[in-house]
């Protein structure tokens, strides 16, 4: 009993100590898809600023290849607008933002641990179109990385990055197919600015 109670005044000391400043970085996460034929594992880099999100994708062209293309793709909340961007030929679309987050997340008061960062555990239900083969998502939002500015994002509505303010370490679904797809974090760097990821100088605008 007094062990646990011990627990959970450091850990309200913790919460209390964290300071409420926006995490400033590049977070790496690893894709995976199981429960088919074979297991998939891709890549991806977001880079996170006070009102931008920057996510690079790096997959292959085949199950079987070694090509990797890169995608990349801009959310500005401050501006609301969303940019797809050409790394190769120096492009970019812009479209209007819509940062409309397919799940309902609930804090379970749970704690996990993702790659050793104290997490809450958040679950939700079928996303909120209704339409999805979704079962259910649980994530883990971080407790020492937040953006106050930004209270929940998903990228494309399904792809949650940010929950209460808080940034999601680790994010899984289960399909009713049975599939469970996941990406996790395996490296966290925090920085001082990050402009530079998001400069879009020297790039034309296509339609």
């Amino acid at each position: 009993m007094k062990k646990t109670i011990l627990c959970l005044f450091l850990l309200q000391t913790i919460l209390t100590a964290t300071a409420q400043k926006n995490f400033i970085g590049i977070i790496k996460y690893r894709l995976t898809v199981e429960g088919g034929s074979e297991t998939i594992t891709d890549s991806m880099t977001v880079v996170f600023d006070n009102d931008r999100v920057k996510l690079i994708f790096y997959l292959p062209e085949s199950l079987e290849s070694t090509v990797v293309n890169e995608k990349a793709f801009i959310d500005d909340f401050s501006e609301k607008s969303s940019y797809a961007v050409d790394p190769v030929n120096k492009s970019y679309k812009k479209d209007t933002l819509k940062p409309f987050s397919g799940f309902d997340f609930v804090n379970t008061r749970k704690f996990a641990s993702a790659n050793n960062n104290i997490c809450f555990v958040y679950q939700s239900t079928a996303p909120k179109t209704g339409q999805s083969v979704v079962n259910n998502a649980t994530c883990l939002a971080s407790i020492d990385y937040q953006n106050n500015q930004i209270k929940d994002y998903a990228f494309l509505g399904f792809q949650p990055f940010i929950t209460d303010n808080r940034i999601i370490l680790d994010f899984t679904t289960v399909l009713s197919s049975g599939k469970k797809s996941r990406f996790y974090v395996y490296e966290i760097t925090p920085l001082e600015t990050v402009d530079y990821y998001f400069d879009l100088w020297g790039y034309k605008q296509v339609q």
